[in-house]
């Protein structure tokens, strides 16, 4: 299944990276915009002793993070207007669909919790706590592509479709459509309508 990227345009380098490489940036945790990503409550015992708390700690200070919106469906297209407004620029930029090609990184939906996860055992994964996120950001329908031994930070895609904002001016359709189908003419182009935008889900 393919999954979003949304993304503004004002830098529209990071954008053709993505097209001409296929590849997407895997952030480390402490660059995430949530200041509560990868924390964890734990409690030390002889089952999880100092020594396991810290090789936890230095395995997610390495992880390398990839974080998308999941499509829920094939026929599903990019119309979450809060990520449109708060990740693409206010609607003036464009959301990516991609096919993680990588077999580095492995694929974890995000689950969303009032809680921190507890680690108590050495059982816990580092993905089990970097796939938890607090409730209220539930409405991103987060996927994550971690990578706990990255060699690069980057994540190899296949690019299916770019969708450009409502809000992108008729001339720079004209034109990111023109210059991406130069790139691949397999890519689908095409501008969201405001009347598919979609405030609740």
């Amino acid at each position: 299944m393919s999954a979003f990227k949304y993304r503004s345009l004002t830098d529209l380098k990071r954008v053709l990276d993505i097209i001409v490489n296929k590849r997407l940036y895997g952030a480390k945790y402490l660059s995430l915009n949530d200041p509560m990503e990868g924390q964890f409550q734990f409690n030390l015992n002889e089952d999880f002793t100092q020594e396991n708390l810290q090789k936890l700690f230095d395995a997610r200070a390495k992880a390398r993070i990839c974080s998308l919106s999941r499509k829920l469906d094939d026929n599903e297209i990019p119309n979450n207007g809060i990520l449109w407004s708060m990740y693409a620029d206010e609607h003036r930029g464009c959301c990516i669909e991609v096919i993680a090609d990588d077999s580095n990184w492995h694929k974890e939906d995000v689950y969303y919790s009032k809680f921190p996860p507890i680690v108590n055992n050495t059982s816990v994964k580092l993905s089990d706590i970097l796939s938890i996120k607090f409730n209220q950001w539930d409405y991103e329908k987060e996927v994550r592509y971690i990578n706990t031994d990255p060699k690069t930070p980057y994540m190899k895609v296949k690019i299916k479709a770019v969708y450009l904002g409502c809000r992108v001016d008729k001339e720079d359709v004209e034109f990111y459509t023109s210059l991406i189908k130069s790139i691949d003419k397999k890519i689908t182009v095409r501008q969201i309508k405001r009347d598919e935008l979609n405030w609740i889900r």
